[in-house]
């Protein structure tokens, strides 16, 4: 569900954009502007959607997450400065901190033919 997190600003530009046109002389254009915007859905979403040995579409189901690997590094973090007064961003700095990257493989399996998937993740956290 995070994809959708991802898309939701996109979702909303374009339904700003293609809402005028909806009632009026240009439903063709926002029929196509709703077009382009389910493939790209279906696009990024592809790994959840098809499975690739039996082609059918829907079948692929998250069977579970396990911890890979991890390393240390350093996270760059953004720190803001406020005036006490107005509240307002007076200064900003980066600071690199200590961290460590965290790879996890999650595995698909295909409810019609059994086929299985894997999908790499990497998420990168802050040591405080």
């Amino acid at each position: 569900m995070l994809w959708m997190l991802k898309w939701t600003p996109h979702i909303l530009l374009v339904s700003a954009i293609i809402g005028p046109w909806i009632m009026g002389e240009h439903q063709w254009l926002s029929f196509i502007a709703l077009a382009i915007l389910v493939l790209l859905i279906v696009k990024k979403t592809k790994r959840f959607v098809r499975c690739k040995e039996c082609k059918k579409w829907l079948t692929m189901q998250n069977i579970g997450t396990e911890l890979t690997g991890s390393n240390d590094i350093y996270v760059r973090v953004e720190n803001e400065t406020r005036s006490e007064r107005t509240g307002e961003v007076t200064s900003r700095t980066e600071q690199h901190i200590p961290g460590t990257r965290k790879s996890y493989e999650t595995t698909y399996r295909c409810k019609n033919c059994g086929a299985e998937r894997y999908w790499t993740t990497m998420k990168d956290s802050a040591n405080i």
